[in-house]
């Protein structure tokens, strides 16, 4: 019997027959769901956190909190769709040819009819295919693929198909984030572990620290047994070349996953992670197949930028909200050319800088407001202040792009998000409402220490240590005056 993770959902396989009639004897083309048109592809994939004009209403410290939400806001452009068309060619292909249920041949007396049919069969491509997607840090490479794979079941039970028992698994995909300087190996567990956690199986480690042949074994047996229709890789910067064995090993181990195996192959990162795939048209050709695509910052003018600024702008916490955008005669007109040009010259049209700046300002705003008019507006000032007391990192980036060194850009935009994660945002301000200006009870003190374990692994800022010192302090305090309460209370038992 398959063994599979009961906590985890496998929808039960429905299978449309309105599909053409070649494929009728496929039940894992048959049970892909309908392909999405645009108008239900937008439904699907965008998010808009919950908002109302009266949280501006909320104390100071609450409204910094709620104000990072904006950090899970989706607004998808146009690339979203292009690419959702593709993702979702190549998981039907790689079923195209992995049918268990073709009908059996009888042994018949040569002829050429017979015989070319044969031969059309053999011909078939058996092979998955490649798609490569590049991006600079903070364009939101991650967010769109994870929404865009969120547009499909992660898997289907099988259990009867055309009047036969047919008890099989089928995952559609399955997605893995390289860790840092990783070799084939890493890459290789990271796989495993993934398949473990949606499966309940033990292939991670049972395979650990075997050979590359074993994993390869092992990554055939998954995918054949469990249908894997698609594999993406995310983060590919972080796989080392050196530490694979060089280009050639490490193209090799990505072309048998397509041409021995028959996964279709996705991979996703910066522009400097797929150097080795320029290196020869015979690289580019293997690992592209079913495409690529680069996506760079965004133009002040495009109608992309132009709506990722203005479905952000309705998220304003300060309590005198700035107004940039208008309706007119149907059309949204911007009021306000100098601040958006300003948003604009502050972010350089990238995704992960505008967000983080919009949030850091308003934070800012909120918690210095004007000293006479107690006013909290996000105008120009507020996004030069968030600029240039925000991060260093993002200052010196956002610098680096205006002075036209894209190498010095695309290395400290990358620190940047590591240092200034969206992630660290939050629970930094999460943590400074519980700690400042305040003592700690039992129920604050246990979420507190909570927020302390997961900014273990953060880089932190001044700012963000002193934060957290303040935190440990409070803590200490209320340790030690549950020891003197402790020493109170023996003393007068024994009284």
């Amino acid at each position: 019997m398959m063994k599979i993770n009961p906590n985890l959902t496998f929808y039960d396989a429905a299978y449309n027959w309105d599909i053409d009639e070649s494929y009728h004897n496929n039940p894992f083309i048959l049970a892909l769901p309908p392909v999405l048109d645009q108008k239900d592809f937008q439904m699907m994939v965008t998010y808009r956190p919950e908002f109302h004009s009266s949280y501006r209403e909320m104390s100071t410290p609450d409204r910094c909190k709620k104000v990072c939400e904006v950090f899970d806001l989706v607004t998808p452009t146009k690339h979203f769709y292009d690419i959702y068309k593709i993702l979702e060619r190549m998981m039907f292909n790689a079923y195209v040819n992995r049918s268990s249920f073709e009908p059996k041949e009888v042994r018949r007396h040569y002829d050429i009819a017979l015989h070319k049919a044969k031969i059309d069969k053999r011909w078939k491509r058996t092979s998955g295919e490649s798609f490569t997607l590049t991006a600079d840090s903070g364009f939101g490479k991650t967010t769109m693929i994870n929404r865009i794979l969120d547009c499909f079941p992660q898997g289907f039970m099988h259990s009867e198909f055309k009047g036969q028992n047919f008890e099989q698994a089928q995952i559609l995909w399955i997605k893995l984030k390289i860790p840092h300087d990783a070799s084939r190996k890493s890459l290789a567990d990271s796989f495993l572990c993934e398949v473990d956690k949606y499966l309940g199986t033990t292939f991670e480690a049972d395979t650990k620290g075997g050979q590359v042949k074993d994993y390869m074994d092992a990554f055939k047996t998954i995918i054949e047994t469990y249908k894997l229709g698609l594999l993406v890789i995310d983060e590919l910067q972080n796989l080392s070349v050196a530490r694979s064995g060089g280009d050639d090993i490490l193209l090799n181990f990505f072309s048998n996953l397509t041409d021995d195996i028959g996964v279709g192959l996705v991979l996703v990162g910066t522009p400097e992670s797929t150097e080795f795939l320029s290196a020869t048209f015979t690289a580019s050709r293997r690992l592209t197949s079913a495409g690529d695509r680069y996506l760079t910052r965004f133009e002040k003018n495009s109608t992309t930028w132009k709506l990722l600024v203005r479905s952000l702008w309705k998220y304003q916490f300060v309590n005198s909200p700035t107004k940039l955008f208008e309706v007119k005669d149907g059309k949204t007109e911007i009021v306000d050319e100098k601040l958006f040009d300003e948003i604009h010259d502050k972010t350089q049209g990238n995704l992960f800088v505008l967000n983080f700046l919009f949030v850091q300002a308003q934070i800012m705003a909120m918690e210095k407001p004007h000293k006479e008019t107690g006013r909290e507006t996000l105008g120009i000032s507020a996004f030069r202040k968030a600029f240039n007391e925000g991060s260093q990192l993002i200052k010196a980036a956002i610098e680096s792009i205006k002075s036209g060194d894209v190498n010095s850009y695309r290395d400290l935009l990358k620190t940047a998000q590591k240092v200034d994660s969206q992630e660290k945002v939050k629970l930094i301000s999460e943590l400074k409402s519980l700690v400042q200006g305040k003592k700690l009870n039992n129920s604050s003190a246990k979420v507190v220490t909570k927020i302390l374990e997961r900014l273990g692994g953060y880089a932190l800022t001044e700012h963000d240590e002193l934060i957290i010192k303040n935190a440990k302090n409070l803590l200490k305090a209320l340790k030690s005056q549950e020891k003197t309460q402790q020493s109170i209370n023996q003393k007068g038992a024994m009284k």
